[in-house]
Formats: C-alpha cells, sequence, structure tokens
C-alpha cells in the first residue's frame, strides 16, 4: 500500500485513519517534548495539515544521544541524509538497524 507519508504529521493522520486510537511516538531524547506539544495541540483540531483525535498521545525517549560522538551512538536523521547524499554507504549502513539487509539498506539509501 502506497502512503503519501512525508513527516511526523502525516504518520499520526495516517494511523488515525487505520483506525487506532492510542498513540505511542518514539522520538530522541532532545525532541520528546517539542513533539508531546505539537501532538497534543492538534489533536481534535481540523488544521490546514488534517485530522487527528486520539484518545492519548504519548511521546517517549528513544534515549540519549550524544550527537557528537562517532558511530552509531551520535547518528541522526540528519547525518544520514548526509550521508546519502555524499554516497558514503558505510557511514548510512552505521545508522540502520542490523535486522535490515543490506539490500534492503540499499533501497532505502
Amino acid at each position: 500500500m502506497e502512503t503519501s507519508v512525508k513527516n511526523f504529521l502525516d504518520a499520526t493522520m495516517y494511523m488515525y485513519k487505520q483506525g487506532y486510537k492510542n498513540l505511542v511516538m518514539v522520538a530522541g531524547d532532545d525532541r520528546v517534548q517539542e513533539f508531546q506539544s505539537i501532538l497534543d495541540r492538534y489533536n481534535g483540531e481540523d488544521k490546514a495539515h488534517g485530522f487527528y483525535d486520539f484518545d492519548s498521545i504519548k511521546v517517549v525517549s528513544a534515549g540519549e544521544r550524544d550527537p557528537d560522538a562517532e558511530g552509531v551512538e551520535g547518528m541522526s536523521a540528519s547525518k544520514m541524509r548526509a550521508a546519502a547524499v555524499e554516497g558514503d554507504f558505510k557511514s548510512f549502513r552505521m545508522g540502520t538497524p542490523t535486522t535490515l539487509s543490506d539490500a534492503d539498506t540499499k533501497k532505502m539509501f
């Protein structure tokens, strides 16, 4: 099934349309409050971005990240995008789950 999910609000609306009543979002420790605030603010509001109305919304931390760290400890979506732009598959691969095959990672890359 192809969707037009491009950001976390699109994903939120998609899940609401699928019938989910409770939302749990996992985010980097530094973004938890920001995402919680935005999701709470628009819950039940029909705005330009669309509509969702969950019974509960909880944003939880994926853990603390040191953005200056090398390797997977310092990985971020921004670093993964930069690696993709630079054609650096090795660095990009460090930000993906080990359970994901190289072939599937290359498709994403």
